[in-house]
């Protein structure tokens, strides 16, 4: 913990003060806040993530990729990129801003799923999941250390649950909104 001018600690590098509302073991309702706002970028991640299982014969038709190719999109061009990524970019967030962090994370996420479904050929559609695995880890290890920020140890498991229920509201949104547009191509 560092000294902040006034007095206040402030959590090495995360740029949020920890005032009396973790020292006294509640959030606050900034601290809610902030939860709410990463549960919804991080539904708005996994749907990101998963669209394109949904769009798979209208992508593969369109680039004419085969079975293995799409094999690797879904696979190993996300999973391999998030998990390597993840640890190095979680680092960068415990010596700097995590509010950075995860605002240049879901940058590079949404620009890289923009440029997914703008990809005029397998390769580039290849490196803009990549991409998105980045963004996507990014985000992940920034958030968790966020909400141990704004959150006492005694609160921390709920606020964590809250946040990675996330994942299942991402998958189920994506189910409902990439079967219809699977359905009206």
């Amino acid at each position: 913990m560092g000294t902040q001018a006034g007095g206040g600690k402030k959590a090495e590098g995360s740029g949020v003060e920890c005032g009396s509302c973790v020292e006294n073991g509640m959030a606050g309702w900034y601290g809610r806040y902030v939860l709410g706002m990463l549960t919804v970028a991080h539904v708005s991640y996994i749907a990101c993530q998963f669209i394109l299982v949904y769009v798979k014969d209208q992508a593969q038709e369109a680039l004419g990729f085969s079975d293995a190719q799409y094999g690797l999109l879904v696979g190993y061009a996300f999973s391999l990129v998030f998990v390597v990524a993840g640890i190095p970019i979680g680092y960068v967030s415990d010596v700097h801003s995590r509010k950075v962090v995860i605002v240049a994370s879901i940058s590079l996420w949404s620009v890289a799923t923009v440029a997914q479904g703008a990809a005029p050929s397998f390769a580039l559609l290849l490196l803009a999941r990549m991409l998105q695995g980045v963004g996507s880890a990014g985000f992940n290890a920034a958030s968790f250390a966020l909400i141990a920020d704004y959150f006492a140890a005694s609160q921390r498991s709920v606020a964590n649950s809250v946040f990675s229920t996330s994942v299942y509201m991402g998958g189920g949104i994506t189910a409902a909104l990439g079967s219809l547009l699977a359905d009206s191509s």
